[in-house]
């Protein structure tokens, strides 16, 4: 059994605004709780809980399985699920140029809140046929999901404070996945469009691993890699249906030889 936490006060930020002005960043604490059971035998499993969280309302919780099945010397399987769900009150989405806005230097740095769900499932299996010769198996199922809000404009530098367009500033209208916003309704900045940054990712990972070590020191390696990504996003975000459209996305398949050679074993 383990445990493990952290705190951070209030400080300054020089990454949120992605190079614009300094930002506040509200006191966060993580704490975490993990299990792990007897590594020695056939069997192991290992639990990790993860959670977090910030004086502005973000927060975020993680569940990581490891089940580890090993009943022969020649072969070993891994299964490793996870789960994560997450709130950010204030995600980064763009910067928009306004000489108007002397403030924040001639620039709008727009951001919105992000609720993101993220699932994947990481499979190993590695087999030994010799000590000389060996497969290794890599395969990773993945689906994330993220819905932004409505974009809101960074207030003052050094501080965290926001603007949400239509609500406290300006006005704002959606159609389809573009916004429209006028920044200061009757005033002189002009208006800009922007898109929603929401999306939907699912993506399937694998590799093979063929080994040979023909002779002391030199080795045979065949490698096989796959890579399948789908980044239609889905209007109406389920698990099962979005992992089911995994086979869907665009494969990308690459093979590589690498042989190795001592001179002297």
């Amino acid at each position: 059994f383990s445990t493990g936490g952290s705190y951070d006060r209030d400080h300054l930020d020089d990454r949120l605004t992605r190079g614009g002005p300094l930002a506040a960043k509200p006191a966060a604490w993580t704490a975490r709780i993990g299990v792990d059971s007897d590594l020695r035998k056939p069997v192991t499993l290992n639990v990790n809980l993860d959670s977090g969280g910030d004086r502005a309302g973000s927060w975020s919780r993680g569940a990581f399985v490891s089940l580890g099945v090993r009943t022969s010397a020649r072969w070993n399987l891994l299964f490793g699920p996870s789960i994560v769900r997450l709130h950010q009150d204030a995600q980064y989405v763009s910067t928009v140029a306004d000489s108007t806005m002397t403030g924040t230097f001639g620039q709008r740095y727009i951001f919105a809140a992000l609720n993101q769900t993220e699932v994947s499932l990481v499979t190993r299996l590695n087999y030994t046929f010799t000590p000389n010769f060996t497969l290794e198996l890599y395969l990773q199922p993945l689906v994330s999901n993220g819905v932004y809000g409505a974009p809101k404009e960074f207030q003052t530098p050094s501080g965290y404070r926001f603007a949400t367009y239509g609500k406290d500033l300006g006005a704002l209208s959606k159609t389809g996945t573009s916004y429209a916003i006028d920044p200061d309704g009757p005033g002189l900045a002009s208006s800009f469009s922007l898109n929603d940054p929401s999306f939907t990712t699912r993506s399937l990972r694998g590799n093979a691993v063929l080994r040979w070590e023909y002779r002391p020191g030199s080795t045979l390696y065949l490698v096989w890699q796959q890579e399948r990504l789908n980044g239609d996003r889905l209007a109406d975000f389920e698990i099962g249906r979005a992992l089911g459209t995994l086979l869907s996305g665009r494969s990308n398949h690459v093979v590589v030889v690498k042989w190795s050679y001592r001179f002297n074993p």
